[in-house]
């Protein structure tokens, strides 16, 4: 299997494993998946129907990377690859069945239970194997040390697979991703299981519902433009969009299909709501479980004058005594805020705004940090705010809680006093100062006010990569930071390896440059494109 094969597995975490009595179902199920965000399938050739439910979602559904699992025997492969199978799994090593797909040009995930097996399929060329049954064989416990002796090779655990303990295998760096049964959505659409209702709605998937939520934490303000790009002066009105740094990855991540929370004080007037519809609109918030406090104050607000041609873009913000900036942080309860967390993201710019936001910050940090959850955080450095000595000061106190740090040349040089002619070695560098587990430094380099040109550079599971570099026209540039910042939560949630993730992210800030306004809503599949291919 080579590496682009590879990682079409690894893109999708939980590998869905359906065993099906009626192959008329499958296509729905299928397109249930696809509208949950998980692109591939393995269907078991246990019941009489499984190979008929391979043939109709290969034949309806080519989006849908649609494999065979429980196959036992060069026969039944044979049969699979005819019906549209585009990967072979099989609960043991089989060297028949090796062969046959090598020869066929279709992946082979052997399953595995011992050293002796692994090793066998890595002299045979694997590099993915099935570790199955998992839970049976003693859990993630077993496979860390099973793996150790083959670095090399990556794991598909299957078998007692659940939303309880799948993040835990999702962590171990030998994991490409998992497979699960409990992971097969139930279309719940009344007494007709195989309803015509096909178009993702009505499905209730318990293991997506397992999912940890990606939590960040700012203000989110009104902004305010001149239309088109007249300056102030000339303005006779204002377009109106809201934006702010934290609320804009977290509406990048939900337009990724993360299930987000999005951390805030707004006032509560029309002004708040309005910002509340905003977030909505694209799944930045749950009304079930919203993060957002209304509280009393004014809404922040910011003025963006665009730039051309040789003339720079300029900003003028009004966000004193905002509610966000003013709310006690006892009115903050990090613990149920961050319950059903995995990830949680801050910027430089929240412990800026006043002292209360800065205990803010520190209190949520520490309740990440006690949780387990990956903390990560952008320097976004904001001279308008606060000097060098007294941002310096106050963040590096906060870095020993950061797992992943992204900044840019000028904020780590400024800030962690580490600046080389090699951006991927600042990276190196800064993971080794502040024990971080990534790091990564983007790079603009502008040309006029319409054409930037973007880059990334990253250290990740301990070595240097570097993105392509995108000549950008600029539609609106606001943004494009947090748009990469949340390229690169999704890839590490994701399990990207550490070149596709910083090629993700680099390429997610690089379309942002497209969109109007602050938000990102660029779809995965858009930013996959441009990030992966030549």
């Amino acid at each position: 299997m080579d590496d682009t094969t590879l990682f079409e597995f690894e893109k999708y975490p939980v590998i869905p494993v359906v065993t099906i009595d009626d192959a008329a179902k499958a296509v729905p199920l299928a397109k249930a998946l696809l509208a949950d965000g998980t692109g591939a399938m393995e269907i078991t050739l246990r019941t009489a129907a499984g190979l008929d439910a391979v043939k109709a979602v290969a034949a309806n559904m080519p989006e849908m990377l649609v494999g065979a699992g429980s196959v036992l025997s060069s026969a039944d492969a044979e049969r699979a690859l005819a019906a549209g199978a585009r990967f072979i799994v099989s609960p043991g090593f089989d060297i028949d069945l090796l062969s046959l797909c090598k020869e066929r040009g279709v992946p082979y995930i052997p399953g595995c239970a011992t050293a002796t097996e692994i090793q066998a399929a890595v002299n045979c060329g694997c590099t993915l194997v099935k570790f199955f049954p998992a839970e049976a064989l003693g859990g993630v416990k077993a496979l860390r040390a099973l793996s150790a002796p083959f670095p090399g090779m990556r794991f598909m655990p299957t078998g007692g697979i659940n939303a309880r303990n799948a993040a835990d295998y999702l962590k171990l760096p030998c994991v490409a991703c998992v497979g699960s049964s409990s992971a097969v959505p139930v279309i719940d659409t009344g007494s007709d299981p195989c309803s015509k209702k096909t178009d993702g709605q009505g499905v209730r998937n318990p293991f997506k519902n397992g999912r940890k939520r990606i939590v960040t934490l700012g203000e989110l303000m009104l902004r305010l433009s001149p239309p088109g790009k007249q300056r102030f002066r000339q303005a006779a009105g204002f377009d109106a969009n809201f934006g702010g740094a934290e609320a804009n990855v977290a509406l990048s991540l939900a337009c990724l299909g993360e299930p987000v929370r999005f951390v805030t004080a707004l006032p509560d007037n029309d002004l708040g709501d309005a910002a509340v519809d905003a977030l909505r609109q694209f799944g930045a918030d749950d009304p079930v479980n919203s993060g957002i406090l209304r509280a009393p104050g004014r809404m922040g607000l910011y003025f963006l004058e665009k730039g051309a041609g040789l003339r720079p873009p300029k900003v003028i913000y009004d966000r004193t005594g905002s509610a966000f900036a003013e709310t006690a942080p006892d009115r903050y309860d990090p613990d149920k805020l961050l319950a059903d967390a995995g990830w949680f993201h801050i910027t430089g710019i929240t412990p800026a705004l006043s002292e209360k936001t800065a205990e803010l910050s520190r209190r949520m940090l520490r309740a990440a940090q006690e949780k387990g959850l990956t903390v990560s955080m952008d320097l976004n450095f904001r001279k308008r705010l606060w000097d060098v000595d007294n941002a310096s000061r106050v963040l590096t106190a906060l870095l020993p809680y950061v797992d992943v740090l992204i900044a840019n040349e000028e904020h780590a040089a400024k800030i962690c006093g580490l600046r080389c002619d090699d951006p991927g070695e600042t990276a190196r560098q800064l993971c080794e100062k502040y024990g971080f587990t990534a790091a990564a430094i983007t790079r603009r380099r502008t040309e006029s006010a319409e054409l930037h040109r973007i880059s990334a550079a990253a250290f990740i599971d301990g070595v240097k990569v570097y993105s392509p570099e995108y000549a950008c026209g600029i539609v609106d540039r606001t943004g494009g930071g947090d748009a990469f910042a949340a390229g690169l939560i999704f890839a590490r949630v994701n399990n990207y390896p550490a070149q596709q993730a910083v090629n993700f992210a680099a390429a997610a800030s690089a379309l942002k440059h497209t969109v109007e306004g602050d938000f990102s809503i660029m779809k995965r599949g858009e930013i996959e494109k441009l990030g992966f291919c030549p």
